[in-house]
Parts: C-alpha cells; sequence; structure tokens
C-alpha cells in the first residue's frame, strides 16, 4: 500500500547572491517537485531535490517541496531571503579641530544601514545610524570613526575617517579651570583664550 514520504524543504536561507543551491530531502519512494508559491526565481530542475534556483529577486521568495507516492503527499517549505550588496561605504573627509565635537559627514547609503563605530581615540555618538550624527569628547591627537553599511548577508563595506584635535584646545580647557579655580581676572582670562584659539 501507498505509504507517506514525509518531505523536508531544507533549512531558510538568507543568502546575497542571485542563485542557490536547494537542500530538500531525496524520497525513498515516490517522486517530488519543486513548485514557487511566492517571489520570483527560476528552477533548474522542479523534480530535483537539490537542484539549482537561479535569477533570484531582492526579497524573499517562498518554495514547497512536494512528495508523491502513488496517492499520498507530504509537502514542505522553505524560504529564501536575497539582500543585494550594501552601498559603497564614504565616511567623509578628515577634519582637524580645535574643538572637541563635530559633525560627521559620511554619505546616506542608498542600499543597507550605515553604524558609526569608534577604532581608536575617543567619541560620543548621539545617533550612530546618522551619517551626519553630532559627536563629542574627541581626544586630543587622531580619532579614527569607521562608517560601516550593512546589508543581510551580503559582505558589509566601511571606511574610516581621521579627527585630529589640536593640542590647543585642551591647553584652552586647563586656562578656563584655572581661571575659575583660581579667581583670575576674567578680562586677562578672556584674552588669553582669544590668544590661544587663534593659535590652535
Amino acid at each position: 500500500s501507498d505509504v507517506i514520504i514525509q518531505a523536508n524543504a531544507g533549512n531558510d536561507q538568507s543568502i546575497c547572491s542571485a542563485s542557490t543551491t536547494l537542500g530538500a530531502n531525496v524520497p525513498s519512494s515516490g517522486s517530488g517537485l519543486w513548485t514557487i508559491l511566492s517571489g520570483n526565481g527560476t528552477l533548474s530542475n522542479p523534480s530535483n531535490p537539490t537542484g539549482s534556483l537561479a535569477n533570484i529577486a531582492a526579497g524573499t521568495i517562498v518554495l514547497e517541496w512536494t512528495i508523491t507516492n502513488g496517492l499520498c503527499l507530504s509537502r514542505d517549505t522553505v524560504s529564501i531571503s536575497r539582500a543585494l550588496p550594501p552601498s559603497a561605504a564614504n565616511a567623509g573627509p578628515n577634519q582637524s579641530l580645535c574643538a572637541t565635537t563635530t559633525e560627521l559627514a559620511a554619505t546616506a547609503p542608498d542600499t543597507g544601514n550605515g553604524t558609526w563605530s569608534l577604532l581608536s581615540g575617543s567619541a560620543s555618538f548621539g545617533n550612530p545610524q546618522s551619517p551626519t550624527d553630532q559627536i563629542s569628547g574627541l581626544a586630543v591627537g587622531d580619532n579614527l570613526l569607521v562608517w560601516t553599511i550593512s546589508n543581510g548577508a551580503c559582505l558589509a563595506t566601511n571606511d574610516t575617517v581621521i579627527i585630529t584635535v589640536s593640542e590647543n584646545r585642551y591647553q584652552i580647557n586647563k586656562l578656563k579651570e584655572n581661571c575659575e579655580t583660581l579667581f583670575f581676572d576674567w578680562l586677562m582670562c578672556d584674552m588669553n583664550s582669544v590668544i590661544e584659539i587663534l593659535k590652535c
């Protein structure tokens, strides 16, 4: 008598390329057949459990693997999600500052999502996902920040910007602290601050 052969369409996939290999089980009896339930793609051989699927559009494609054994049927589905490669990352021009705060100038991605991270130095992000984020807490010297764009299973792109804070910024801050601590003449303090800023 006919028996049900359990169908197994394989594991769901997250891919970046426009083609992939399917991974359904080989029926011990009867025959199998792939059908596309939703999404776009081209099956190389619908009866091959491990055939290829090409021309996959961005988004999700759902396929069904059906095993028929006489009058008995068994079905299982698999989802394949394809992402497009992310845009090339552009972290913007390097900056030389006298301040410990600045606005970043990365390029917003057409494809994918961007995020800032700190490679070396010091920085506090207001919104790491904003290409033009306002940052603070920069350290004296070189601060290296990385703008990374990712999209699904695709290889991420990244670019680094160097923000250099002048040593004179540190001197200005120390001067102001001394003015407040020692109660120096405010006019003299302000004049000295202007001189330091001009040096920077």
